[in-house]
C-alpha cells in the first residue's frame, strides 16, 4: 500500500545524517511511496541528494522547524541538557511554537508515517497527530526514554542536581502543551550501529540494531604503498599539519585522504586526496587502518575488521571513540584528555595485534549490506 512518508532531521550536522535520509528516501520512492523531506541542515542534505540517482534531486526539500534561541550555560551532560539548550524546551512558548510549526508541516504534507533522525519535537507532534514515528540514528541522538535521561559526560564533575532540576522543568513545559516526555522518542527505534557500540549501554524498549550504513561513493584510487591508510577528516581540524608530519614518518604507507571537498594537502607519491566521497564499503575491504573523528566511520571500520586512529572533536565522537578503545579495535587521541602527539597512536594502531582484535570483532557480527539495513527499517515502519 502506498503511503506518504516523511523524513525529519533537526539536531546534528554532517554528511552521515544526510546519507541515511537520502538512502531511505530512495528506497521509499522505489517501492512507490510519496516522500517528504524536512531538514535543518539544508545545504548538506541538498548536496547529497544532488549526487544520488533515483529522482532524489527532484524531491521537495523543506526546512525543519527548529529552535533558534539557544540557551547554553554549560557543556551538555545529558539528553535533557540537549533538549533544554538546543531543542527549545527551556521555554514553554518556544516549545509550543516549534510544535505548532511541525504540526502544520506534517498536516499540509499529508504524512502518514515518519522517520526521524534526531528531531524530538517532530516525534512529539507525530504522536499528538496519531502518526507512528521511527527514531533512526547511531545512538547518541536517539537516547532511551526519560526522565531521568542517562548522564554521558562522566569524565568530569557534573552537577547532577542541576541536570535533574532541568528535567523537571522540561516536564512542566511539556505539560503546558498537554504533552509528555515519552512522546519525544517515537514509536520504535532503528539504530544504525551495533549493541556493543551503542552510546547508551543497556538500552531497553523496542529497538533494532541494524549495523552502520556505508552509503555510496566513488571507487577508492589508492596510491602505491603499504600499509593502506584511509583518512576521513573535517577540513577545519586544527591539527592537520601535525598529523601530516606524523604520516611522513611512515615512508612506505599509502594514504588516501578525503576532507569533504577540495584537497587540503598537496598530493605526493604515496598520498592521494579524493575530492568526491569515497565508496567506504569497498575502501574498507582494501584498507589496513582508518583515521577518522570517531563517528559512524569508526563503527564501519570495526565492522570490516579494520583498526582505527580516532580524533574526536565533540562529545558524541568522543563517546564512540572511547567505546572503540574499550573493544580494543582503536586508538583515540582526544585533546585535552591526551597529549597531542600522533606518531605513537599510529604505531599502536598498526600493530598486528590490534588488527587481529578488529578482525575478531568483525567475525562475530552478522553480515549486513546497506540494502538489508534499509529494508529492515522500512519493514519496521510498516509494522508500527
Amino acid at each position: 500500500m502506498t503511503r506518504t512518508v516523511g523524513l525529519a532531521w533537526d539536531l546534528g550536522a554532517g554528511r552521515g545524517h544526510a546519507v541515511r535520509i537520502a538512502a531511505l528516501a530512495r528506497c521509499l520512492l522505489q517501492r512507490g511511496d510519496q516522500v517528504r523531506l524536512f531538514a535543518r541542515d539544508l545545504r548538506t542534505l541538498h548536496a547529497v541528494l544532488e549526487t544520488e540517482a533515483g529522482g532524489l534531486a527532484k524531491l521537495p526539500l523543506l526546512p525543519a522547524p527548529h529552535n533558534d534561541w539557544i540557551v547554553q550555560t554549560r557543556a551538555p551532560a545529558s539528553w535533557g541538557d540537549i533538549l533544554w539548550s538546543e531543542c527549545g524546551l527551556h521555554d514553554p512558548a518556544q516549545t509550543a511554537a516549534i510544535t505548532r510549526a511541525w504540526q502544520g508541516l506534517l498536516e499540509l504534507s499529508g504524512v502518514e508515517r515518519l522517520l526521524v533522525d534526531a528531531a524530538p519535537l517532530a516525534h512529539l507532534t507525530a504522536a499528538r497527530l496519531g502518526i507512528p514515528s521511527v527514531a533512526i540514528g547511531t545512538g547518541f541522538l536517539c537516547p532511551p526514554p526519560g526522565p531521568p535521561w542517562p548522564l554521558f559526560r562522566d569524565w568530569e564533575a557534573v552537577d547532577v542536581a542541576d541536570v535533574r532540576a532541568r528535567e523537571v522543568r522540561i516536564c512542566e513545559h511539556l505539560a503546558a502543551i498537554d504533552a509528555t516526555p515519552d512522546q519525544l522518542h517515537g514509536t520504535a527505534s532503528a539504530m544504525f550501529t551495533w549493541r556493543d557500540c551503542d552510546h547508551y549501554p543497556g538500552r531497553g524498549g523496542q529497538v533494532q540494531y541494524l549495523g552502520p550504513l556505508a552509503g555510496n561513493g566513488t571507487a577508492a584510487q589508492w596510491p602505491p604503498g603499504s600499509p593502506r591508510i584511509l583518512l576521513y577528516l573535517q577540513p577545519g581540524y586544527a591539527h592537520l599539519p601535525l598529523l601530516h608530519a606524523a604520516l611522513q614518518t611512515l615512508p612506505d604507507a599509502a594514504v588516501l585522504a578525503y576532507f569533504g571537498g577540495p584537497a587540503i594537502w598537496p598530493e605526493q607519491a604515496r598520498l592521494r586526496v579524493a575530492t568526491l566521497p569515497i565508496d567506504i564499503g569497498l575502501a574498507l575491504q582494501q584498507a589496513d587502518l582508518v583515521i577518522s573523528h570517531g563517528g559512524n566511520l569508526a563503527v564501519l571500520a570495526a565492522s570490516a575488521g579494520v583498526p582505527s586512529v580516532l580524533l574526536p572533536t565533540q562529545v558524541e565522537m568522543y563517546l564512540t571513540a572511547r567505546r572503540m578503545c574499550q573493544l580494543g579495535v582503536a586508538v583515540s587521541l582526544t585533546p585535552p584528555f591526551d597529549a597531542l602527539e600522533f606518531a605513537t597512536p599510529l604505531r599502536r594502531a598498526l600493530d598486528p595485534a590490534m588488527a587481529r582484535r578488529a578482525q575478531a570483532f568483525a567475525a562475530d557480527l552478522p553480515a549486513r549490506s546497506d540494502q538489508a539495513i534499509l529494508d529492515s527499517v522500512l519493514s519496521l515502519l510498516d509494522t508500527i
